[in-house]
């Protein structure tokens, strides 16, 4: 569907809950379809276990990046903890991430990589049976776009970083996003089976907000 698509589709499920004609700014509706993608993304990651039927509905949302460990200057600055490596990921836009590994230098297989909390890796960092070890590396968030990649003692240098993950879908005024005043290009972030799915989320938000704050109103024009 091409934005004004997105628009007629949600004033009309909208109208079929309201039961009456409704005067919504274009702002509102795209502020709605926004939050509406952003729920239905959020759901999906709460499903997808590796599932074909919610692959499928992550569409061009689901992706895979290489990141090359940096030469110097720019080598991946010091962690805060042992053996801790900080590399950066902002540039990936990622809202979650699926699956991750790592290539050690001199090793052939990737090796995985496991997040930990705070609160775990204090319980379990001088745990011989849970620390890091030379088949398992940990990661840590260490701010926004930032991981701590924490290796075992005598690991080796990682060269590259593997990411399965799951992007921010473009909201207004971002490159990509959905203009529902615009008929002319078609959105493809999602597959166009499932669009119908994000008017669905939209309309609900939109009616939760309603509720709470009576913002929808009606056409009064004669």
């Amino acid at each position: 569907m091409t934005g004004l698509q997105f628009q007629i589709k949600f004033l009309q499920k909208l109208q079929n809950h309201i039961g009456k004609d409704l005067d919504i700014r274009t702002i509102d509706i795209q502020y709605y379809m926004d939050r509406g993608r952003e729920l239905y993304v959020d759901e999906i990651i709460q499903k997808y276990r590796g599932q074909e039927e919610y692959r499928k509905r992550l569409g061009n949302l689901l992706q895979t990046s290489n990141i090359t460990r940096p030469v110097d200057p720019n080598a991946p600055e010091a962690g805060i903890r042992t053996n801790g490596e900080i590399w950066d990921i902002s540039t990936l836009n990622a809202r979650h991430i699926i699956d991750e590994f790592v290539s050690i230098a001199g090793v052939s297989e990737r090796i995985p990589v496991k997040p930990v909390t705070n609160n775990y890796y204090n319980k379990q960092s001088k745990n011989p049976f849970k620390r890091p070890y030379n088949k398992g590396i940990w990661r840590m968030d260490v701010g926004e776009g930032r991981h701590e990649l924490i290796a075992y003692t005598d690991s080796g240098t990682i060269t590259n970083y593997f990411l399965t993950y799951i992007k921010h879908p473009a909201l207004s005024g971002q490159s990509g996003f959905l203009d529902v005043t615009d008929n002319s290009i078609a959105y493809t972030e999602i597959p166009v089976g499932f669009q119908n799915e994000i008017v669905d989320k939209a309309v609900l938000f939109a009616l939760e907000v309603f509720q709470i704050s009576g913002t929808l109103r009606a056409n009064t024009a004669q």
